[in-house]
């Protein structure tokens, strides 16, 4: 995992995946499941792998994760609608006025999501906990993403950097432009950006389709 670096004005900078790193989790994500995880329900076991998968095709912030409801989803699309947060047992809306948002996903998002609607067990919830509605935070998914790091043998690391990483990665892929990428994440900057990046996004399809490796 890149570590966080000191930029020059002192900010801190944000620790993601590279491509390479992603592989190592994939190939070993199954064998976490299977050996690490194995006293846990194994819907839930399986559910992980579509949560990692989700997340770096979407960059969406965990709570909008756990937030999401099948009625967000457009399959044909190939987009999904952002419109919630879960935050310690609460329901409420996203984090900004332009966290509310309607984004195309790559591939990696999308096939997650097919393999998750046989699995959810929730006509209403996309990921849930053992008794089958929303999780009340990311914690738990919090603690066996560091178990799977630990289990792969990279450096720790929080559920939150795979956010990071889909945004990294399609800018380094020159995938998407920064400005339509801070539209993805639901970024808040200035009016004009905010502006302009929202208008993007409806109108981008590039994404979609796309995988994260090209």
């Amino acid at each position: 995992m890149k570590p966080p670096a000191k930029s020059k004005k002192g900010r801190k900078q944000v620790s993601y995946l590279p491509l390479n790193e992603i592989k190592i989790i994939l190939d070993g994500i199954d064998g976490f499941i299977s050996d690490v995880t194995r006293a846990m329900d194994s819907r839930i076991r399986k559910q992980f792998k579509n949560v990692f998968l989700f997340m770096i095709g979407s960059g969406l912030r965990s709570g909008e994760v756990i937030g999401l409801q099948w009625n967000d989803i457009d399959f044909e699309n190939q987009t999904v609608s952002v419109n919630r947060r879960i935050r310690d047992g609460d329901i409420d809306k996203p984090k900004t006025a332009s966290s509310i948002r309607t984004i195309p996903i790559l591939k990696e998002a999308m096939d997650a999501l097919i393999e998750q609607k046989g699995i959810s067990g929730s006509d209403t919830w996309v990921f849930t906990n053992r008794y089958y509605t929303a999780y009340t935070s990311p914690r738990q998914l919090d603690w066996m993403y560091k178990k799977l790091l630990k289990y792969v043998g990279l450096p720790e690391g929080r559920l939150y950097n795979l956010r990071h990483t889909f945004a990294t990665n399609l800018i380094h892929n020159e995938i998407e432009s920064i400005t339509i990428v801070s539209g993805l994440l639901g970024h808040n900057d200035s009016i004009v950006t905010q502006n302009t990046y929202i208008s993007n996004v409806v109108k981008s399809n590039k994404i979609k389709g796309k995988s994260i490796f090209r």
